[in-house]
């Protein structure tokens, strides 16, 4: 199956209106580097398919705003 990367933004988010993005960095190979759009649904709910992120380990940070107050989180991910 398809996997993909399930984000969900905290619920006293859910009507805000959330700009950003997301970016996966891949250490041992920059061109593998991507990044996506922020775009929540009503729920605070954003899902990103990773079929054209290639296999590796990333890491993942995720940049938004909301309510004019700026929020980073990082993280890592797999793909294999």
């Amino acid at each position: 199956g398809s996997e993909q990367l399930d984000i969900q933004f905290p619920q006293e988010m859910k009507s805000t209106k959330i700009s950003g993005k997301v970016q996966l960095f891949c250490p041992v190979d920059a061109k593998k580097d991507i990044s996506f759009p922020i775009e929540a649904d009503e729920s605070g709910k954003q899902i990103i398919p990773l079929d054209q992120v290639k296999e590796g380990r990333y890491k993942l940070q995720i940049s938004w705003e909301a309510n004019g107050l700026e929020y980073y989180k990082e993280g890592v991910i797999v793909r294999n």
